[in-house]
């Protein structure tokens, strides 16, 4: 039986997902950049707050400047929460969005609060308290290995360390392979499959490494792309204001310059739609290959049993 998939096919239903449904992807990225902004946000609260000279190495921090310090930290720790409690959101909903292509998305962008979020949730700590333990195992036997030779050769005992940590590394690689299809499969079957995702990924271990590869590399080009057309947009866009940025730079002034408040606002809800585009993007040709290959290895099986219960 071949429980195979294509390469190529998964990676282009990342693209299709977002010629489907640009709205949705635009919503996802939404999501995703709106951490950011509040982040941005908080951090020009702090300057403004504490000022500049306050963030020097020498300076001496005051209790106001201390205090907005851990004031920003708690309210980066709960973006960060709400940002991972995001991501889930929007996994569960590529997942259907791949799984069940024909289907309509639903209200809200196909971004709820349900039992396939929370099988994503699940899935997604199992998988990474596994491979942060065998991360820990792997540290743990490179020092005690380390530790036993070096009293014999330290060259050996550095050489052994490191070839324990890079047997480690591949690994944690091969784990994160075999347990690659857990997540969209535990949606697929509307049940948890810890042991039935183990178990698809078997014997595939080498066309996922060139998926995600490939993924990888995908994603790497539309990032550089997506700098690229922003810095030469940016770049075109500032000329203007050149002038006022040289006279405020050679004044050696602490104080930001002062530009037409109408012009920064235009230029911030730009640059939070140009943000917005790239997460969304991003995640949906990130996410959809990993997706779209559980949904072939599924039809391949469906195709398999259907044809055994034929022959027999």
């Amino acid at each position: 039986m071949t429980h195979g998939f294509q390469i190529d096919e998964a990676l282009a239903d990342g693209f299709r997902l977002i010629r489907r449904r640009p709205g949705s992807v635009f919503a996802w990225g939404v999501v995703l950049a709106l951490p950011v902004l509040l982040s941005a946000i908080l951090m020009i609260d702090l300057l403004m707050t504490i000022g500049l000279e306050a963030t020097a190495e020498n300076a001496d921090a005051s209790p106001q400047a201390l205090a907005a310090m851990m004031r920003m930290q708690a309210w980066s720790m709960l973006i960060n929460v709400v940002q991972l409690i995001g991501y889930v959101l929007i996994i569960a909903a590529i997942c259907r969005a791949v799984l069940w292509s024909e289907r309509a998305p639903g209200r809200f962008f196909d971004l709820r609060v349900g039992m396939d979020e929370a099988r994503v949730a699940v899935a997604g700590l199992a998988v990474m308290a596994g491979c942060y333990g065998v991360m820990l195992v792997v540290l743990l036997l490179a020092f005690a290995f380390g530790a036993a030779f070096w009293m014999v050769s330290e060259t050996a005992a550095v050489m052994l360390g490191v070839a324990v940590g890079l047997a480690g590394i591949v690994g944690i690689v091969w784990a994160g392979l075999r347990t690659s299809m857990i997540m969209p499969l535990s949606i697929a079957s509307q049940d948890f499959a810890f042991v039935e995702g183990w178990r698809m990924t078997k014997g595939r271990v080498g066309m996922l490494l060139g998926l995600f590869a490939a993924t990888f590399a995908v994603t790497f080009l539309v990032h550089v792309l997506f700098l690229i057309v922003a810095g030469l947009i940016a770049l075109g866009v500032s000329i203007p204001f050149w002038p006022q940025l040289a006279v405020w730079a050679q004044s050696a002034s602490s104080e930001l310059p002062a530009f037409n408040p109408l012009v920064v606002a235009v230029a911030g809800v730009a640059a939070f739609i140009a943000i917005t585009a790239y997460y969304g993007v991003i995640v949906a040709i990130w996410i959809a290959p990993g997706v779209s290959a559980c949904r072939q290895m599924l039809a391949m099986q469906k195709q398999d049993e259907t044809g055994a219960v034929a022959l027999s």
